[in-house]
């Protein structure tokens, strides 16, 4: 039941570059809404202020720090995915705090930013990335309700949300995992020739290839059972 957390695959750096370049569009936007005036910002629930757009330009310039890095220098994937993770929680909770909390409606950012994290992160790492996400929002939750007089209702609200961050992790790793699986299995046939194989060992390594693709349901089974029946296959042909 834990292979989905302990199996692991290489750095995905150009997937995660795609990631921080929809960072980068998002800093980008979020900055061009704290410079437009309060009558238009109004209707994205934000508000044009010195203080804002200060951390909106820090976090650009983080984002796009990230993206050179991510393109220049592909070495310690973990630590740079982890720190713009962490950019990402910090940015996102500071625009829920400073829109009156959760029920602004940005804690939504995170969600898409955990499911891309888990999607080219690597191992148990993806859950770490849910919890480091709930701490923040909660703290920042409790932290509004502690000074700022948040409705205290809305760390309830923050505990869902949190409970989303985790269903996003998990859903996006199996994602991930699916999609590793699919391109193991491209790899098996890429080194099966056909036309070297008897019509009724066709029908075997058919078989052996549908056993393999209702196996990914169950974390990589299949695979190991197919993999030594295709090869018993060529071996034969």
């Amino acid at each position: 039941m834990t292979d989905w957390l302990s199996s692991t695959w290489e750095a995905s750096w150009r997937p995660f570059q795609y990631f921080n370049f929809y960072r980068l569009l998002l800093a980008c936007l979020i900055l061009l809404a704290s410079l437009l005036p309060d009558s238009q910002v109004s209707l994205f629930h934000q508000t044009s202020s010195a203080g804002i757009y200060q951390v909106v330009l820090v976090y650009l310039c983080v984002v796009l720090a990230g993206l050179m890095a991510s393109i220049h220098w592909q070495r310690r994937f973990n630590t740079q995915l982890l720190a713009q993770v962490f950019a990402d929680d910090v940015f996102v909770n500071f625009l829920m705090y400073w829109l009156g909390g959760v029920s602004s409606g940005m804690g939504a950012l995170l969600l898409v930013s955990l499911a891309a994290a888990s999607l080219v992160g690597r191992g148990r790492l993806v859950l770490f990335y849910a919890a480091l996400a709930t701490l923040v929002t909660l703290l920042t939750q409790i932290y509004g309700v502690l000074v700022s007089s948040f409705d205290a209702a809305s760390i309830v609200q923050a505990g869902f949300l949190s409970a989303g961050f985790f269903a996003t992790a998990i859903l996006a790793r199996l994602l991930g995992q699916r999609v590793m699986v699919n391109e193991e299995l491209a790899v098996i046939v890429s080194t099966v020739s056909l036309s070297s194989i008897h019509p009724a060992q066709v029908v075997v390594a058919g078989t052996a290839l549908l056993l393999l693709s209702l196996g990914m349901a169950y974390h990589h089974t299949g695979l190991g059972i197919v993999a030594p029946v295709l090869y018993f296959v060529v071996d034969n042909g």
